[in-house]
């Protein structure tokens, strides 16, 4: 007895750990499969990406031709970057189920495919390209990516059965558009030649919104983009990328009012930085410095607004204290920063001496 009440709490940890283990072998394949995936659901949930790979690749052990959980697996896999991996189990997938036709088949070819694409297998890429319009023909980003493995006029026509496959898909429209730079300058394009070169009768806002985008951020071709994204807002009065966009275009052309109302709408519908910034560089250049101030302190992502900026418009208005405050968190070592801080701390020097 004495032995046994010695050892009591080791006894008591034996036996749960046996009733454990016991338990633990009486759940059959499927019971252990249903408990991984419910633990994955429960890390992505909390976001955590390594658990959910980690409770899939559990649970796929014990149910190998399990559809949403290799799909999922290879899905979580590719977007993590470890290719090799993701491309086990989107093969995994398309051992058992690559005759059906299903969406997340269709999903593993085509992440095959941009493997195969970033391999520059261009050969195999193509016929997982294929493969996937084959199971989907709506699959817009298929074609974008199948018209990479081809040149000239077969890519141009790839693009354009993409897009009337999926006219919501914008990669083969702004695809489209690149493949065309090379032959026209997208900097002067009229919109009524872009119409000739991009089908865009049922472009959703959307698309016309990337396109606006690219025309005005990539090309410089302020009056086209203009037209697009005013197009765009027709559509879909939502979107964000189309006011900024306006916003900037309506101030170079000395449109301040509708400059205004475009970049209040684009904060309304997307707090980014970026459009506070344009905001406040508008109020900037109208010279209503403390608006300009007031704006860029509204903005939650105080690490990405313009302290530039911010230094200007605290200087126009006799602030120097403040003006070198965010003039020192303005990491830059040009000339004319360095000189702006020097004639601040010299106009600091005479307010102290006064």
């Amino acid at each position: 007895m004495k032995f046994i009440w010695k050892y009591k709490k080791m006894i008591i940890l034996l036996l749960i750990i046996l009733i454990y283990i016991g338990y633990r072998l009486t759940l059959n394949p499927e019971e252990r499969y249903e408990r991984y995936v419910e633990k994955a659901h429960k890390s992505l949930m909390a976001m955590n990406i390594s658990g959910v790979i980690r409770n899939l690749k559990e649970a796929v052990k014990y149910k190998p031709d399990s559809y949403e959980a290799l799909h999922d697996l290879g899905f979580w896999l590719e977007y993590k970057g470890k290719y090799d991996e993701a491309r086990k189990y989107f093969e995994q997938l398309i051992k058992y189920h690559g005759n059906e036709k299903l969406p997340g088949v269709a999903n593993a070819y085509y992440y095959l495919g941009k493997m195969a694409l970033k391999e520059d297998n261009k050969e195999r890429a193509k016929l997982y390209f294929e493969k996937v319009i084959d199971i989907d023909p709506t699959y817009g980003k298929a074609y974008a990516s199948l018209a990479l493995c081809y040149e000239g006029e077969k890519r141009v026509e790839i693009y354009k059965k993409g897009i009337k496959s999926d006219p919501n898909e914008a990669s083969n429209y702004i695809q489209l558009c690149l493949f065309y730079s090379d032959k026209y300058d997208l900097s002067v394009i009229s919109f009524e030649e872009l119409k000739k070169l991009i089908p865009l009768e049922n472009a959703t806002g959307e698309v016309l919104s990337r396109i606006g985008n690219l025309l005005y951020a990539f090309s410089g071709n302020i009056d086209t983009a203009m037209i697009v994204h005013e197009k765009a807002l027709e559509k879909d009065d939502t979107l964000s990328l189309s006011y900024g966009d306006l916003g900037g275009i309506y101030k170079r052309k000395g449109l301040y009012k509708k400059a205004e109302i475009s970049y209040k709408n684009a904060i309304r519908y997307d707090n980014r930085a970026e459009n506070y910034n344009g905001l406040a560089h508008l109020y900037y250049i109208l010279g209503e410095y403390e608006k300009t101030i007031e704006t860029l302190l509204e903005c939650i992502y105080y690490d990405k607004i313009d302290r530039y900026l911010m230094t200007m418009a605290y200087y126009k208005l006799g602030d120097y204290e403040n003006a070198l405050y965010w003039l020192k968190q303005y990491d830059s070592s040009d000339e004319e920063v360095i000189e702006l801080r020097k004639i601040i701390e010299g106009k600091l020097s005479e307010q102290n001496k006064n």
